[in-house]
């Protein structure tokens, strides 16, 4: 399947649709999560319901009234979080967020939750939250396309886990808590300067497209806050060395265009490497 075209955006394959709550339906998770957190979430699910009810007395009663107040105040809501702008310390109290939302709204559909998460990615210093969130959002729209296309040749039926496994297009990420990881992965790594530096030293291509190496190297170079003499070596160092001696090939530039072009060059070569394999 090619790529997304526009018509496919604009007919809204991929917004995920969040029905609105039932304002006098609360769910039992939503208030453990505003009382207690992800760790009282976790604990309070290994327990039964005889547990539930007598374990410690207070926390069940207390639970039961704030469900209570929610119920006589339906003006109460939990607001989609602000964007994410790629702020380090900022990434894992908006993922908290983002999770306290997908409960209010009882998500529990993986892509939607990803999707919605990956629209509330933006900007960031050298717009690299914005790149990082774009490179993810095509994969979710090539998968949402495929998934459209397929319940329409197949009576708008729900294709299982297996079948949507034979997929030509996946999504992204295996699941939101997958996503989570690697957003504080990616971001919360290049919290401080130090960090960043290692972290640049430390970046291999391997057997990564260039595309994800590039989006990695560009966030860890920006945060270094080396010249640029040192992010072309650095670059040079950590790109795979076959495609590292045909960009060395290219004609001399300024040091100002040689980092932009050699990613848009690489990014070339590579495409034509796998078209002749094909």
């Amino acid at each position: 399947m090619g790529f997304v075209q526009d018509s496919d955006v604009k007919a809204g394959v991929i917004l995920p649709e969040v029905e609105e709550e039932n304002e006098n339906d609360v769910e039992e998770g939503t208030v453990i999560a505003l009382v207690m957190g992800q760790a009282g979430i976790a604990f309070w699910g290994t327990l039964t319901a005889e547990e539930k009810a007598t374990h410690s007395g207070h926390i069940a009663n207390f639970i039961d009234t704030i469900k209570s107040e929610i119920r006589k105040e339906p003006g109460i809501k939990i607001e989609l979080p602000d964007d994410y702008e790629g702020d380090p310390a900022q990434i894992l109290p908006w993922i908290r967020r983002m999770e306290l939302y997908f409960l209010h709204k009882k998500l529990r559909d993986e892509v939607k939750m990803m999707t919605l998460a990956l629209q509330k990615i933006k900007k960031g210093k050298g717009n690299c939250a914005q790149e990082w969130a774009d490179m993810h959002i095509k994969t979710v729209l090539q998968y949402q396309v495929e998934l459209r296309d397929w319940k329409t040749a197949n009576g708008d039926q729900e294709p299982t886990t297996a079948q949507k496994a034979a997929f030509t297009n996946q999504p992204p990420f295996a699941s939101w808590n997958t996503m989570a990881n690697e957003l504080l992965r990616f971001f919360q790594t290049t919290e401080t300067q130090s960090k960043a530096i290692e972290k640049l030293n430390s970046i291999r291509q391997g057997t990564r497209d260039f595309e994800d190496y590039w989006m990695e190297f560009k966030v860890a170079a920006t945060a270094s806050q080396f010249d640029n003499a040192a992010i072309v070596n650095a670059f040079k160092e950590t790109v795979n060395p076959g495609l590292g001696q045909k960009l060395v090939e290219m004609a001399r530039l300024t040091i100002s265009d040689l980092i932009q072009t050699w990613a848009d060059r690489a990014t070339e070569f590579e495409r034509a490497k796998r078209d002749a394999d094909c």
